[in-house]
């Protein structure tokens, strides 16, 4: 039921109840004076409003403000619900750009994998000579200080370079993201 038919509905009820209330409520002189109200007689109060019926209203209006009022929960635990609860969900909600998105990540590198390895002249049309050359020599294994295996110190300095590079990579995809207007998910994280 909406509120406004609830209310249509109940209206004259609490109006006379009110009415009795300031009319009895007041002093009880003048209680006395106004034995009856015309539209709510004294013995007819109990029978509407009985005690059940009001403690459990008391009960859930109390209840409802104690929801309504709470303090707000800390922005850390929103953020760990959003990316428990929140992200997952928006994903799924917008799988049809989520897909868009990984094929146009993923298609074009198998397709240009296959062409390289089905037309290996190709690579001159998507990496520049000076690039191809470096390739080249990066996987010479003719190269006396290039070895196919690498020592310690090189695979921890490599290991550093890729974290560095795929995290610079989320800031700036995050930044883009950002410039790019895409407020609904921020929006879901910080709304109250």
């Amino acid at each position: 039921m909406k509120q406004e038919a609830f209310v249509a509905r109940h209206q004259a009820e609490w109006d006379a109840f009110e009415r009795w209330l300031d009319a009895r409520g007041e002093s009880l002189h003048r209680a006395r004076r106004e034995r009856e109200l015309p539209d709510l007689r004294d013995a007819d109060v109990p029978a509407r409003y009985s005690p059940a019926l009001t403690a459990r209203l008391q009960v859930l209006m109390q209840r409802g403000h104690a929801v309504l009022y709470r303090t707000p929960p800390p922005r850390w635990h929103r953020l760990l619900v959003f990316l428990v609860a929140g992200f997952p969900r928006l994903v799924r909600a917008e799988r049809g750009c989520m897909i868009a998105a990984a094929l146009l990540l993923y298609l074009p590198a198998v397709l240009a994998f296959a062409a390289i390895q089905w037309q290996p002249d190709l690579s001159a049309s998507m990496f520049s000579p000076e690039q191809l050359a470096q390739f080249e020599q990066m996987y010479d294994p003719a190269d006396p200080q290039r070895r196919l295996g690498r020592d310690d110190g090189t695979d921890v300095a490599m290991f550093g370079h890729y974290v560095w590079n795929n995290i610079s990579i989320g800031f700036r995809t995050f930044a883009s993201g950002l410039l790019a207007n895409v407020r609904k998910p921020m929006e879901m994280l910080f709304q109250t």
